[in-house]
């Protein structure tokens, strides 16, 4: 006998066509470092959640989920890894911390520009709200 019982419920079947969840969620001011009353959606909401994935270490913080973050510090910072190297290995980074997401449907076209010890990089995405150009630097 178990604690809780197993109830069937008839009739009841999951609608893979739903709509996709709104993704509502409060303005985050990345001057600050501060969350904000403003309440943003949509392509807004898509592009804050990028630049914070970006800027979170994947597996550092406990109290995300082992998908959310980025492993593209751990790459650049390594003085054991190339240029080229790092070059080939930050889109790669980059798609499997942000693809995850059902909001984000593809991430491509990188560009990586060295620029003393910076490396810049944009990329684009595509969104099911629309495209969106990102800039980053490591």
């Amino acid at each position: 006998m178990s604690i809780s019982p197993e109830i069937d419920v008839d009739g009841f079947e999951f609608d893979d066509n739903s709509p996709p969840e709104p993704s509502a969620t409060f303005r985050y001011d990345f001057k600050t470092n501060r969350i904000t009353s403003e309440i943003i959606d949509g392509i807004e909401a898509i592009e804050q959640f990028i630049y914070l994935t970006l800027r979170t270490r994947r597996f550092i913080h406990p109290v995300y989920p082992d998908e959310i973050g980025e492993e593209v510090h751990e790459c650049v910072e390594n003085p054991e890894n190339t240029i080229a190297f790092k070059k080939s290995e930050i889109p790669r980074l980059i798609e499997e911390a942000l693809i995850y997401d059902d909001r984000i449907e593809r991430v491509y076209g990188f560009s990586i520009t060295e620029k003393e010890d910076s490396l810049y990089v944009s990329f684009e995405v595509d969104t099911v709200e629309g495209y969106l150009s990102i800039q980053e630097v490591y």
